[in-house]
């Protein structure tokens, strides 16, 4: 996989008035020793974001930037990387994959169709069966599934393949974390109906997949579409990466 350095990519998709500013201050440094330029943390991007940053990219696959992580989507994987500056001597990646979905003895097909769009702050990945729907905030990224339909009978099961080198623990979040730079925090996963109907819902991790169940007894009488919505998040213990 192939990943863009920690901040240059996202660098030129910056407002022009931040990229003027930037150079300004690092003009006003160099020439000028007795006045001094704002501290590293003023100028780190996560203070200058105003909204999360997007690349398309020809290869087909899409770079979101935001406070805290770098989410690459390729395929049909989301690939967080969490920012964790100048103290990080490498990438800690943790990788999302929906693997399966059924509903009691239903299998629902879960295969990428067609390619995946990106607008008004939502990147939209058809599947067969569902949508994976991903909302593109400045803290966080909203990992939604989306049903319009919904065959079979019984619970609804959802199953998420994990890829990471952070280790994992389970609490009010499933989180991935290094010992001393931070982590990635899966949320409480809920589930909303068409009328807004909404109920907490079961969420596990085994060590390899996170496991999403919806009951049946929510779903019995639940209006279309059901949408399984659990947040990703991003925690820095140290520095986070500045513009120097």
């Amino acid at each position: 996989m192939r990943s863009p350095g920690s901040t240059g990519l996202f660098l030129p998709r910056l407002h022009p008035m931040l990229q003027f500013a930037t150079a300004a201050l690092a003009l006003v440094s160099a020439t000028s020793p007795d006045l001094q330029a704002p501290s590293a943390p003023s100028l780190s991007l996560a203070n200058l974001l105003t909204e999360p940053l997007v690349d398309v990219r020809e290869d087909g696959e899409t770079w979101v930037r935001n406070r805290h992580t770098r989410v690459c989507f390729q395929g049909g994987a989301c690939v967080v990387h969490p920012v964790f500056g100048p103290d990080a001597a490498r990438e800690w990646p943790v990788r999302l994959e929906l693997r399966s979905v059924t509903r009691g003895a239903t299998e629902i097909d879960v295969a990428t169709a067609g390619a995946p769009t990106v607008d008004d702050g939502l990147f939209v990945q058809p599947r067969g069966g569902l949508t994976g729907v991903y909302h593109l905030r400045l803290d966080e990224i909203e990992q939604t599934f989306v049903f319009d339909e919904l065959p079979g009978e019984g619970d609804l099961v959802l199953s998420i393949d994990v890829e990471t080198d952070l280790a994992a623990a389970e609490g009010q979040a499933i989180t991935f974390e290094h010992a001393s730079l931070g982590g990635v925090t899966y949320g409480r996963a809920f589930a909303v109906d068409g009328d807004g109907r909404r109920a907490e819902i079961e969420r596990s991790f085994d060590g390899r997949s996170i496991r999403l169940v919806v009951p049946d007894s929510f779903l019995v009488d639940a209006a279309l579409p059901i949408t399984v919505d659990p947040p990703l998040g991003a925690f820095v213990s140290g520095p986070t990466a500045t513009l120097a």
